[in-house]
């Protein structure tokens, strides 16, 4: 597979997020459990950052393609955590950017065992 197409699945799922996190009338969860959107975070980001992780494949050094993949996930976290900050129905929280985080760098660590 080229190394662009790899990049398409990582492209879908920002997709989704960005689709996801800015809906202005979001649905409530079918179920009430403790701290469900910060879980739903941290796998979200989890997913993003092992796609990115995937896409980069075998074609770059393994410690450089984590962060490369937790990099491009966490911004990408901050980019949306801003722009839910103006909105009425939406807030910016650092616990969810905390969740990013861990999210991200625990996807770009499992996908990239992977390639050792």
């Amino acid at each position: 597979m080229s190394r662009a197409l790899r990049w398409i699945p990582a492209l879908v799922w920002a997709g989704w997020i960005l689709k996801s996190t800015l809906d202005p009338d979001p649905e409530p969860p079918p179920i009430e459990i403790a701290h469900l959107d910060k879980i739903a975070h941290l796998v979200a980001w989890a997913v993003l950052a092992g796609l990115c992780r995937w896409a980069l494949g075998g074609f770059t050094e393994a410690r450089r393609a984590m962060w490369v993949s937790w990099s491009l996930a966490f911004g990408y976290g901050l980019a949306v955590e801003a722009l839910q900050a103006p909105m009425a129905t939406r807030s910016a929280e650092a616990l969810d950017l905390v969740a990013d985080a861990v999210g991200a760098l625990l996807g770009a660590w499992l996908v990239g065992r992977r390639w050792r």
